[in-house]
């Protein structure tokens, strides 16, 4: 309860993940389970709805999916 799992098996070439449904004000961080610093990932609303994720500078996990901790308000 209170966290979401976004598992991303295709890393986008722009580095830009998007996820529908969703806004900034629903979120309160989000994280990279794969991480052992916990950098912060940065998010924004995106025009029209939905929320952008900002994976540059962050690396895929190369054997398995990378996976998001979405922490929820």
């Amino acid at each position: 309860e209170g966290r979401l799992y976004l598992h991303v098996f295709d890393w986008p070439e722009d580095h830009l993940l998007t996820l529908d449904g969703f806004n900034t004000r629903q979120m309160d961080r989000a994280t990279f389970l794969h991480d052992e610093s916990k950098r912060l990932l940065e998010f924004t609303d995106r025009p029209g709805g939905g929320v952008t994720f900002n994976l540059l500078g962050h690396h895929p996990m190369i054997r398995a999916a990378s996976v998001i901790a979405l922490n929820l308000k």
